[in-house]
């Protein structure tokens, strides 16, 4: 046998081995377990409160559904189920951990950005009203709790007439009403009904008359 046949033999399997070795790799990556979840943004030191809550206000135009439940009771936050379930939430408060501080120093927060949010209105509160209402709400902590969480109990005339002192300032300042909510769009007038065509007349032709006798 010649000795580059010989040589050949030899070093196949080390050959074979050594292609293989390329896609036996990419099978294994291709194939592999699903890459763990992104780990969440590194926390700004650096970044002012105002901006993070301008963040976590965007965070929440994207996710009316935990605002709601975070309106409710903002306790959630702190709730490491109610973390779980809402994975986003636990990961953007890992990113922006000045949220959570902001709101306990601002325990109106949602209320405000319910009456300021200019998605609601083209003319929101202004800030000296917004400070005028807080100064009005100071004086009944109860209004105020129930106001945080429904908004928009301030179109209600049964509330307005229970409270007349928040009657009166959302009477002088409308714009507190028109921002808390939108008007809820009038109900469609149903179509007019088109009456089912009836049977087809048939149209007899009509009957000859005899001519008359001479």
């Amino acid at each position: 046998m010649p000795a580059n046949l010989r040589l050949f033999r030899a070093l196949g399997p080390v050959f074979a081995l050594a292609l293989g070795a390329v896609p036996l790799a990419s099978a294994q990556t291709e194939t592999g377990e699903a890459a763990p979840p992104k780990a969440p943004a590194a926390a700004n030191p650096n970044a002012s409160p105002a901006a993070e809550m301008t963040r976590f206000a965007t965070f929440l135009d994207q996710h009316s559904d935990i605002e709601a439940r975070l309106r409710e009771n903002a306790e959630l936050l702190n709730d490491p189920a109610f973390l779980k379930n809402h994975p986003s939430l636990g990961r953007f408060l890992t990113s922006h951990p000045k949220v959570k501080d902001e709101l306990v120093a601002q325990p109106r927060w949602f209320l405000h950005r319910a009456i300021t949010r200019p998605i609601l209105t083209p003319a929101p509160a202004n800030a000296k009203q917004l400070a005028e209402f807080d100064k009005l709400l100071d004086q009944y902590p109860e209004v105020a709790s129930e106001l945080a969480q429904h908004p928009q109990m301030l179109r209600q005339p049964r509330f307005l007439n229970s409270h007349p002192a928040i009657r009166d300032y959302v009477k002088e300042h409308p714009e507190i009403v028109r921002s808390a909510t939108p008007k809820a769009a009038a109900p469609k007038a149903p179509a007019a009904k088109t009456p089912a065509p009836g049977p087809a007349k048939v149209q007899r032709p009509a009957e000859e008359k005899s001519p008359a006798a001479p």
